[in-house]
């Protein structure tokens, strides 16, 4: 008699899950007694498998959804408007914060700019010198965002242009871009979309002098504002 066993992931048999198989067969093929030599490594090749396909699980569903949320806006568009502390140079690079999160498609998410009815956009004290740039004050009522408020740290050295930052100063439009998704809901992202290049997600909790590749949105980002607001 012969046992079978087959504990095979996504078509792709393991070493572990081979020598399971092995040490299953020569017990059953053997002397009853060899149940006692072979069963503890049977029971502990067992136990690595089953610990093995709950990692890889969990990286996967980690790698299909990294983007995360505390909660949201009832409405899909929200207004926003600058408080008198916010110096003028830095009203583009936030509008075209804003503006990344309203061009994704095919969400119906949408920041409006209004001089009268829009929740804050700030210029003051967060932290001093790092390592916080900004902050993104909500108010959440049962899973809804009821209100908001960014302040941009007045401690910090900022580029306001379009071009190509220095690399002593960080990039405003980089942080605004961050901000705002933080602002319509969005928490940090988490592996795999924060591998510290080019490559990051705009929602990874880092932001470096001199980087830049914040203002354009990444899959992930794209995926948590789509499924928020579709």
């Amino acid at each position: 008699m012969t046992v079978d066993t087959e504990l095979i992931l996504f078509g792709v048999e393991t070493g572990i899950e081979k020598e399971y198989k092995r040490d299953v067969n020569r017990a059953v093929r053997n002397h009853t007694d060899n149940w006692r030599i072979y069963m503890p490594r049977i029971m502990a090749k067992c136990l690595l498998s089953l610990v093995f396909v709950a990692s890889l699980a969990l990286a996967t569903w980690e790698a299909a959804r990294a983007w995360s949320y505390d909660g949201k806006w009832l409405s899909n568009s929200v207004r926003y408007r600058f408080h008198y502390t916010v110096p003028s140079s830095m009203f583009a690079p936030t509008h075209a914060g804003a503006n990344a999160w309203t061009n994704v498609t095919p969400s119906s998410w949408a920041w409006i700019y209004d001089t009268t009815n829009g929740y804050f956009v700030k210029y003051g004290y967060v932290d001093g010198l790092g390592p916080a740039l900004a902050v993104t004050g909500k108010i959440i009522t049962g899973g809804n965002i009821t209100w908001m408020e960014i302040t941009i740290d007045n401690a910090e050295l900022w580029h306001t242009g379009s071009g190509i930052p220095p690399s002593n100063r960080y990039d405003l439009q980089s942080t605004m871009t961050h901000e705002f998704g933080h602002a319509l809901g969005l928490l940090h992202t988490g592996y795999p979309y924060c591998p510290n290049n080019t490559s990051d997600a705009t929602m990874c909790p880092t932001q470096g002098l001199g980087a830049y590749h914040y203002r354009t949105l990444e899959g992930d980002d794209r995926n948590g504002v789509n499924s928020l607001y579709p």
